[in-house]
């Protein structure tokens, strides 16, 4: 029978280590260096992307500069559509009331009654964005769908019906939310821009509406209250002597 070492039971159940744990290292201790020099590598290429997307976007900025001030035909034409299309996605309804109560081309009668109302919505907004685009001229053309829409505000109201779709019942609200009382830079310049092109009675009509006047009006007779005035006029009398009292 053959003589074995004795065993302790500690040593028996001691998990054996391999080569790598005997040279003072985990096999996988190479990992998180791995992990954390890729990490820094993304974060380097990143920074470097980001250098290069911020260089371009200033040139792009230069290049607006430059562009503009020399602009192409295809560019102002271009820039007629932008302009135009913007206009009439915000404010559709507004273009149509103003080109359809001022422009007998947007009409279509009513019945046998002889009178005449605005067409559908979309038969005068197709119409009037026609006439702008085919205009030679991009910003006349910006200019013609402008005053369709700054008619809407300056319209004479007697001659609109009050319950059709584009009628004043309707409309009063739109135009208020879209342009407010008030001394307003939009207000101010829709005015400038309407103004040379309205016959005197719509000036009249309108000029409160967009004029603000600054001076403040009062009905308190100023001069008569900053007049020089003695004692004698504000009554005050003599005061009483002491022995009286």
């Amino acid at each position: 029978m053959l003589d074995l070492p004795a065993i302790s039971y500690a040593s028996a159940t001691r998990p054996r280590l391999g080569r790598g744990v005997l040279r003072g290292r985990r096999p996988n201790d190479d990992e998180p260096c791995d992990g954390a020099a890729e990490a820094e590598a993304r974060q380097a290429q990143a920074r470097a992307r980001h250098a290069e997307a911020t260089r371009s976007d200033f040139e792009l900025g230069h290049d607006i500069r430059a562009g503009l001030m020399d602009a192409r035909d295809s560019q102002l034409h271009a820039l007629r559509q932008i302009v135009c299309y913007v206009l009439v996605r915000h404010y559709r309804e507004l273009i149509a009331y103003g080109a359809g109560w001022t422009d007998p081309e947007r009409q279509q009668p009513v019945g046998d009654t002889g009178r005449h109302e605005p067409r559908q919505v979309d038969a005068i907004i197709d119409a009037e964005m026609q006439r702008a685009l085919v205009d030679p001229d991009p910003l006349r053309g910006i200019a013609q769908l402008t005053a369709r829409l700054g008619a809407a505000f300056v319209l004479d109201p007697a001659g609109v019906t009050r319950t059709k779709a584009l009628g004043t019942d309707r409309m009063a609200r739109k135009l208020h939310d879209e342009l407010p009382g008030g001394d307003s830079a939009l207000r101010v310049a829709a005015w400038e821009f309407m103004r040379p092109m309205l016959s005197p009675a719509l000036v009249a009509l309108n000029r409160d509406a967009f004029v603000v006047d600054q001076h403040v009006q009062t009905t308190v007779d100023l001069d008569g209250h900053r007049a020089a005035s003695d004692l004698d006029e504000l009554g005050l009398g003599d005061e009483p002597d002491a022995e009286a009292a």
